[in-house]
């Protein structure tokens, strides 16, 4: 059974449960279930107790000897979640310590162990970061319908990370998580929500523009795509670094930066660079000027969906919602003007050509 029909059939078969999982419930349940555990664990997805009294539930799971606890207590410590100071060195020794433990009961077929190995693959705690074998757990632990593996395997699915992209099954997932009271999936919903007709009309214009072409794409094929378009006039020339769990490519003479995970382009940048492109690209996107303010790019688009200042970019953003992407002119704020454009994938979908020709200068 392929993974988007084992979903399917979870989602279908188990919408009897409308509401969060308490110490009584059975989702989650396993070869070790623990009340204490499963009514922490679904707590925290609900957000209906306090941060300390999250805590302090892991800890006396973990100093009863149950090594779910301990490995909890370390993805707090990993993200800084539920108002800990984050400790990545404290987390990796303290995960260290039980995840051999905690995957022997993933194995065994453990639900909330299955849902842990998972996110520690999911973020590189103590595991290595890998999409795809977190998949793997997270649909062994959806199958018992762990409250938290709905929004993380959504995720992964919407953004095709480490397995099929399938964004109306995520939807479904998402919904069904939300029913069973994750806070998590519940604004994954929105976050994932279908475009209106309007974002549809901005998606088929900002498609003209040639980076789009990349966007999506496996690396080598992106910068073949933007060489023969004549976006890039110099592919060979770039600079290939890491960035977190992204590899980039800065193309400085051209003024683009591919920002690449799983092995795809999800996200690009494009600013004026040593070398003027705009022509080749169609300039920036929905008749923008490089001398646009924050002011005039309001006018012409609207009110954003998002704005705030980003100290990584050193610039101020206006981000739209346009169809499967986030665009965003970032601003330099001591000159009133764009430095940079970018586009960024909300999820992976194939949209019908015909509803955004491409450039065909």
């Amino acid at each position: 059974m392929t993974a988007s029909r084992l979903l399917m059939t979870v989602v279908v078969a188990a919408f009897a449960t409308q509401s969060c999982p308490g110490a009584g419930a059975t989702p989650g349940g396993g070869v070790r279930d623990d009340p204490l555990l499963r009514s922490t664990v679904a707590v925290y997805a609900c957000e209906t107790a306090s941060d300390q009294t999250i805590v302090d539930r892991f800890t006396r799971l973990s100093e009863k000897g149950d090594p779910r606890g301990t490995l909890w207590l370390a993805r707090l410590y990993f993200k800084g979640r539920c108002g800990l100071t984050a400790n990545t060195a404290q987390a990796n020794a303290m995960a260290a310590s039980v995840i051999d433990e905690v995957r022997r009961l993933a194995e065994e077929g453990d639900a909330e162990a299955q849902f842990l190995v998972g996110a520690c693959h999911h973020e590189g705690l103590v595991l290595e970061l890998d999409a795809a074998l977190a998949g793997k757990w997270y649909l062994k632990a959806i199958e018992k319908e762990q409250v938290l593996t709905f929004g993380n395997l959504a995720e992964l699915m919407a953004l095709g990370n480490g397995m099929p992209a399938d964004i109306a099954t995520a939807r479904k997932i998402l919904k069904r998580g939300a029913a069973l009271g994750s806070v998590t999936a519940k604004g994954k919903i929105e976050f994932f929500r279908e475009p209106d007709m309007e974002s549809m009309k901005r998606f088929a214009e900002l498609r003209r523009n040639r980076v789009l072409e990349a966007l999506g794409k496996e690396k080598d094929v992106a910068v073949r795509l933007l060489a023969t378009s004549g976006v890039l006039s110099t592919p060979d020339e770039y600079i290939d670094y890491w960035d977190d769990a992204q590899e980039v490519l800065r193309f400085d003479d051209d003024g683009i930066l591919l920002r690449i995970e799983d092995g795809l382009v999800r996200c690009i940048d494009a600013s004026h660079g040593m070398t003027d492109s705009d022509a080749a690209r169609g300039g920036i996107p929905f008749g923008l000027a490089w001398s646009d303010s924050q002011a005039r790019i309001t006018e012409k688009l609207g009110p954003p969906f998002g704005s705030e200042y980003i100290r990584k970019d050193a610039g101020f953003s206006c981000t739209y919602r346009v169809g499967n992407v986030f665009f965003t002119a970032m601003m330099d704020l001591s000159k009133q003007s764009i430095q940079f454009w970018r586009v960024r994938e909300i999820w992976r979908e194939d949209f019908p050509e015909n509803e955004g020709p491409r450039n065909d200068m």
